[in-house]
């Protein structure tokens, strides 16, 4: 892990082969088994707050490259985790990132070491031992040098009354607009250093085939439009459920925040949405004071096997 910020990028060292040692043949490791299991025990171990959406997590358990480790006591599942191959333009360069996601254990087994054997089984599952590694925490800073620090918010819709929606539609509802939406996006995303890869093929699989993450495009009075880019995540609180568009970025457009606000909500509420959610990252800040959001959480992101500059949260576009 980095100790601190280095003036430039470079790999640090080659990942070391993990000895991964049981006490005895109750444990067990498999890759990318059973998909079932695995979200049936993700989402009973979840905080009660968060519901897994089962279609987007499929996508990404099949995904190319995906590399999905469960580990077994007794033939019960104990723990999970998940690595991602994907592509980022980081500060100039385009490097191959393994992003490591829904790392999880029982809570029967913590204090066990269960983490840092899953974490050492996916290390070891990659050809390229000068891997980097990129993965986000919640709430719990740890004792190394993270990329960025930021914070999530929350806006709620339960008070909305919904009128006539103008100057907004989801990109799935108008698939003949495809590639001047994904051109667009391409040269918004060219303002930040820290951003992921897409291409038009995987752009139109994630906005037009499948239906858990979505791109609003809204026309404002300027004749610029603002993409509003996210995904649709279920959350229980007292025993409430509520309906949540988890925003991973907003870009194109954004003088106009109470506009942006206004007209995202009202079709967000007619979608059957009660809140919505953002991180403060690329040029979210402004949007984010402007409209009143409420502080949910901190956040961090990490890299493993990565030296790197510190990298200002205005110029930091990553999407998971």
């Amino acid at each position: 892990m980095m100790a601190k910020y280095e003036t430039g990028i470079k790999i640090i060292n080659v990942i070391p082969n993990f000895k991964i040692k049981f006490p005895n043949n109750a444990y067990m490791l498999k890759l990318n088994d059973d998909i079932d299991s695995v979200f049936t025990f993700l989402n009973i171990n979840y905080k009660n707050n968060y519901n897994i959406n089962y279609n987007y997590f499929t996508r990404r358990y099949t995904s190319d490259g995906a590399q999905n480790i469960t580990m077994y006591h007794n033939k019960n599942i104990i723990g999970f985790v998940q690595s991602i191959p994907t592509t980022v333009h980081y500060n100039g360069m385009v490097l191959e990132f393994n992003y490591i996601d829904y790392l999880m254990v029982d809570p029967s087994f913590k204090h066990k070491n269960i983490s840092s054997i899953l974490l050492g089984s996916i290390f070891n599952s990659y050809n390229n031992k000068k891997s980097i590694i990129l993965f986000k925490k919640i709430n719990e800073r740890l004792p190394c040098q993270h990329i960025i620090k930021t914070q999530m918010y929350y806006k709620s819709l339960l008070s909305v009354l919904p009128v006539k929606i103008e100057n907004i539609y989801n990109l799935r509802d108008e698939p003949l607009e495809i590639d001047n939406i994904f051109n667009y996006y391409g040269r918004l995303m060219e303002r930040y250093s820290v951003r992921t890869y897409t291409d038009s093929a995987l752009f139109a699989a994630t906005y037009i085939s499948t239906s858990e993450e979505s791109i609003y495009v809204i026309n404002n009075t300027n004749g610029y439009k603002t993409l509003v880019i996210g995904k649709k995540n279920i959350y229980k609180t007292a025993n409430n459920i509520y309906n949540c568009f988890d925003i991973d970025l907003i870009v194109g457009e954004l003088k106009y925040s109470e506009y942006i606000n206004k007209t995202l909500s009202n079709i967000l509420k007619q979608h059957g949405y009660d809140y919505y959610n953002i991180t403060n990252i690329a040029h979210m800040s402004k949007y984010i004071k402007d409209v009143s959001m409420n502080t949910v959480k901190d956040l961090y992101y990490y890299v493993y096997n990565l030296a790197s500059p510190e990298v200002p949260l205005s110029q930091f576009a990553f999407s998971s």
